[in-house]
C-alpha cells in the first residue's frame, strides 16, 4: 500500500472550488434564475478570454 503525505480524508473529497461549483450548480438546477445567471457568467468570460487572446 503506498503512503502519501496528505490524510486519506483530503483524497477523497474535492477541493474548495469543485464543492462551490458544485453547490452552485445544484442551487442553479432548483432556481432557473440562477441557471441564466450562470450562463451570463460563461459568456462574460469566454468575452473576457476572446478579448485577451486578440
Amino acid at each position: 500500500m503506498r503512503r502519501t503525505s496528505e490524510p486519506s480524508s483530503t483524497l477523497r473529497t474535492p477541493g474548495p472550488d469543485l464543492r462551490f461549483i458544485d453547490t452552485l450548480t445544484r442551487a442553479a438546477t432548483e432556481r432557473p434564475f440562477l441557471m441564466d445567471l450562470l450562463e451570463l457568467a460563461r459568456r462574460r468570460r469566454a468575452d473576457e478570454r476572446a478579448d485577451k487572446a486578440a
